[in-house]
């Protein structure tokens, strides 16, 4: 029901010539600045498909008997009660007389104006209703003024569904509850709503000391006499949206406070050093190009300078021929030397400018240290901080689970050895007891031999009594009787005799089982120990 009543009651069905008019999209049929922009086809939207007519009613009843026609009898016992109590709560409504004060679109251009407005309506209201008295409100406002109760309970009705919605959202802020009936959810609200809006009631009628010991002494909290729900209810949307815009306001702070944070340091890190990369020259690129010499091109057109040619010869002076390799072993000197002077200052401008590097590299270095040292110092001794006691919350919990497990090895060691120590006092007792049980038959059977031995003789002196008295009488009656029933008694006790020996025998075989029982039960014990003993040594 909770769910199918909205969903029904915010259906829009258009009327007839809706279809020719309609509402520009993203327009809600139920928003006042679409009333405002086009009232004609709001309402053709709104009132349904005959809108001049008052049938819509049916309608909603209708709805409601679809959301009710398949609860059970305690679920329909329960939405009928809560039916029942809207129904007298408004009643309430309107023999008070108040007007609800309603958090429109309006208040939310302008929120502190409408809050202040707010608390103004408000105090005027209560001056207004402690000059003048309920009773004379109540009976005219209904039969009199219809529009006015009409708007008094829409009013309410309103007022009550924001405060609903109202408070999911400020449990889903606050609290990170989902939903209102949680187990944190009643006492937050009870300690930041209801008791402030209790409070400002109670004060403006003069008992706030009474709530304040309440909340002290942690009673329920009961609205005052006398106090409207429309109040209680304002007072406690006031509450809501007051601790909703703290709220709201704080996490603000908490951003800008953040970002500033980022700001000042982004800002810090760009100040601590200069913008030197404008004037930097392009790092020299070390190329080293070794020319080739013409050593022997020189050398063969110098030996053919002083030569005769001829078609299979050549022939030059032996001295020309020493000038030669003379001029030749002083250019491939002249070689080496420049070839070493080359790779030298090559060498020189490469490990001077890997040199500079490692300068500028070092010199950044310092200045990134002595930047984040104030900043990075604590993080790192938290960090460590925070290691050493991992490894040590480790090493704890390593040595809690070796104690536990020695604790429950111990426990089993000492069960066993207590078990064993009473394994031959618990058997001699149950050797003990099965001895006095045999002791105990053998007694009964013997008390019994002898009482009926007792009532055996006792019968024999009577019958014989019975028999000299009517001796003496002079009785004609014969003595076979009394006889024939004496001598099935003895026949009776022979028996009884004979079944108490078997009852003995019976006894003892009892017994000898019992102990040999016992006796298995100990090899069997004896048998279990020795195994658990060898596993657990091997």
């Amino acid at each position: 029901m909770c769910q199918a009543l909205p969903t029904i009651s915010n259906s829009v069905v258009s009327s007839l010539y809706g279809s020719l008019l309609p509402l520009p999209q993203p327009m809600d049929a139920w928003s006042t600045r679409a009333s405002a922009l086009f009232p004609w086809r709001t309402f053709l939207a709104r009132e349904g498909f005959v809108p001049v007519m008052l049938g819509n009613f049916h309608t909603i009843e209708y709805s409601m008997q679809m959301c009710l026609c398949k609860l059970n009898d305690r679920d329909r016992n329960v939405a009928n009660a809560e039916l029942l109590g809207v129904s007298l709560l408004m009643e309430d409504v309107m023999q008070s007389g108040n007007e609800a004060f309603l958090f429109t679109e309006k208040d939310e251009e302008s929120c502190d104006e409408s809050l202040t407005k707010a608390e103004q309506e408000v105090a005027v209201e209560k001056e207004d209703e402690e000059q003048s008295s309920v009773g004379n409100i109540a009976p005219s406002m209904k039969t009199k003024e219809p529009i006015s109760a009409y708007m008094a309970l829409k009013s309410f009705l309103i007022l009550w569904k924001q405060l609903e919605v109202f408070k999911e959202e400020w449990g889903r802020l606050k609290l990170n509850v989902e939903q209102i009936n949680s187990s944190p959810y009643p006492f937050a609200a009870g300690l930041e709503i209801m008791y402030p809006a209790m409070n400002v009631i109670a004060c403006q009628l003069g008992i706030g000391d009474q709530y304040e010991r309440m909340m002290m002494e942690n009673q329920p909290l009961l609205p005052p006499k006398g106090t409207s729900e429309v109040e209680i209810k304002t007072q406690q949307l006031h509450k809501i949206l007051e601790s909703m815009e703290c709220y709201l306001i704080h996490v603000l702070q908490k951003k800008i406070a953040k970002e500033m944070t980022l700001v000042m340091s982004e800002r810090a890190r760009g100040e601590a050093t200069l913008p030197i990369d404008v004037w930097k020259h392009s790092v020299m690129t070390e190329n080293f190009l070794i020319v080739r010499p013409q050593i022997v091109e020189s050398f063969v057109q110098q030996l053919k300078e002083h030569s005769q040619e001829t078609d299979e010869e050549i022939t030059f002076s032996k001295d020309h021929l020493k000038d030669c390799l003379m001029t030749l072993a002083c250019d491939v000197m002249g070689r080496e030397r420049s070839n070493f002077e080359t790779y030298s200052m090559c060498y020189e401008n490469i490990l001077r400018q890997e040199h500079q590097l490692l300068y500028q590299k070092e010199q950044e270095m310092k200045g990134m240290q002595r930047s984040r040292t104030p900043s990075t110092t604590p993080d790192c001794q938290l960090a460590d901080l925070s290691h050493e006691i991992i490894i040590e919350i480790t090493a704890l919990r390593a040595k809690l689970t070796n104690l536990e497990e020695e604790n429950v090895r111990l426990k089993d060691e000492i069960r066993k050895e207590v078990r064993q120590e009473y394994d031959g006092l618990v058997r001699h007792l149950f050797a003990s007891c099965f001895a006095l049980k045999g002791k105990l038959d053998e007694y009964h059977i013997s008390m019994n031999k002898t009482v009926c031995e007792l009532i055996s003789e006792v019968r024999k002196k009577g019958v014989e009594n019975m028999i000299a008295l009517k001796r003496k009488i002079g009785s004609t009656k014969k003595d076979d009787t009394l006889r024939e029933n004496l001598a099935q008694k003895d026949q009776l006790q022979s028996l009884r005799e004979e079944n108490s020996k078997l009852e003995r025998l019976i006894c003892q075989l009892r017994t000898l089982s019992c102990w040999r029982q016992i006796v298995k039960q100990k090899q069997l014990q004896r048998s279990c120990a020795t195994s658990e003993q060898v596993r657990d040594g091997g």
